[in-house]
This record gives structure tokens, sequence and C-alpha cells, in this order.
């Protein structure tokens, strides 16, 4: 009798406190969701903001005004620690952001990294932009530093100096983008980025193009540039390149693009 009437009063001390123990699991619970919500959207808000900021950096490169600084800040911000947070769908959207902004901030060192973690992916949808152009990554990454390089050699080149870097460069630029990222298109792939795909190799083979001009004597000129037309199987590369520029929709922005850029 004792022992029950100590065991009655102890319920009605604890009804009387306001506090129902049977519940706290459940309230602690509900506690912890709502923070996780919370900072799940904070986080989906910061990277909507990474997302604009990429977006405005693309608008001024394609416009003639690079924001390396702008995209330097995306890779800062978007650390292999912040995209393991994210939502998993999200995960190689921002693997891709990383590496164009790396390629486009001349971050060497980043570009592979972030292509190779985006393409590992489980989240990656096969077929997809982010697939696509973390494929193409590589390639754009060899034909920048081959212009760095030419632009450092005041546009003219020897014979020598085109066989022992810009000829093996531009064959495995054109190569990744043929074997890799080609094959990574399928029926899902969207036309936006079949588009960039086209376009970029269009400013490939270009860019060989306008290197090749440049070597001297004109007569090696003459023999690298027969070796580059086998090597894309073409006639020459300007036709090659009309080719993938007319498989560009011609009511597209990158259609625009190249004829703002006197492509047309």
């Amino acid at each position: 009798m004792v022992l029950g009437r100590a065991r009655n009063g102890g319920a009605r001390r604890a009804q009387s406190s306001g506090i129902d123990h049977s519940k706290l699991p459940l309230t602690l619970a509900l506690l912890l969701a709502t923070v996780l919500v919370s900072l799940t959207a904070c986080r989906v808000l910061d990277y909507r903001s990474v997302q604009s900021d990429f977006e405005q950096a693309v608008r001024a490169d394609n416009a003639g005004s690079p924001f390396s600084r702008q995209h330097e800040d995306i890779v800062s911000r978007l650390t292999p620690e912040y995209i393991a947070k994210l939502d998993a769908k999200l995960r190689p959207n921002a693997w891709m952001l990383r590496a164009v902004s790396a390629w486009r901030a001349g971050l060497t060192n980043e570009i592979d990294k972030s292509a190779s973690a985006g393409r590992a992916d489980p989240n990656l949808v096969r077929g997809s932009r982010d697939d696509v152009v973390l494929a193409m990554i590589a390639a754009l990454a060899t034909d920048s530093d081959l212009q760095r390089r030419w632009l450092a050699a005041r546009r003219t080149l020897t014979e020598a100096e085109y066989a022992a870097t810009f000829e093996p460069g531009f064959k495995a630029a054109w190569r990744e983008l043929a074997d890799e990222a080609e094959a990574s298109m399928n029926e899902k792939t969207p036309v936006d980025a079949r588009a960039y795909y086209y376009y970029h190799r269009w400013r490939i083979l270009l860019n060989w193009a306008a290197v090749i001009a440049s070597i001297r004597p004109v007569a090696a000129a003459g023999a690298a540039q027969d070796r580059a037309n086998a090597s894309v199987n073409a006639p020459s590369l300007l036709e090659a390149a009309k080719g993938e520029r007319d498989k560009i929709p011609g009511d597209h922005s990158l259609r625009a693009l190249i004829r703002a850029q006197g492509g047309e």
C-alpha cells in the first residue's frame, strides 16, 4: 500500500509538471525534422544563388567579357563537402557547374577532379545535359590550353612546335569529343546539350585551322593541314566546321552567337 501510494503520487506530480514523457521522443523527432528541413531549404536557396551566378558568368563569357573571378568564386563555393550535403539529385549538376567554372577560370587541377566526380555520381542521368557537358570538359580544357599557348607564341609557330604540342593536343581533343561526349548522348539528350556539343566542335575546328595557318614555313602548314583533314575525315577543317555549325538549329541562341562571331 505504501509503494502503491508512492507510485500514484509520482504519476500525479508528473502530470502536474505539464510534461508528457510518453510524447518526448516524438517531440524531439519533430524538432529535428523541422531543423533539417530548414537547413535543406537554406542550402537549396544558396545553391540556386550559385546557379544564378554561373548563368551570369556564362552570359558574360558569350558576350566576350569573361567573368573568370566569378567562375573562381563558384569553384570555391562548390567544394566537395558542400556538394555532398546537397540533395542527391542536385549533385551531378553541381559537379558540372564546378567543372565548367574550373575550366573557364583556368584552374587546371580542379577540372578533371570535378568532371570525374560528376561522371561517377550514381545520380547522374545518362544522356542528360550534365552528362554530356561533363564528358566534353576535358576536350574543352585542352582546346583552351592550346589557345593560351598559341597566343603566348604570338600566333606564329614553327613546324617543330606544332608537331610537338599542338597537333597531338587537337587530335586528342577531337577524339575525346567523338569518343566520350558523342557516346554519352541518347534519346534523353536535350536539344540544348546537342547544340552545345556541336558549337564546341565548330570552335575547336576553327581554332585548329587558325593554328595551322600560323605555321612557318608555309609548306609545313600545308602538310599539317592534310594530316588534320585526315584526322577529322573531311576535305578541310573549315568544311568540317561548317558541317558542325549547320547541325545547330537556325533559331537556337548558339547559332545566333556564331553569327555574332562572324561564323556565317
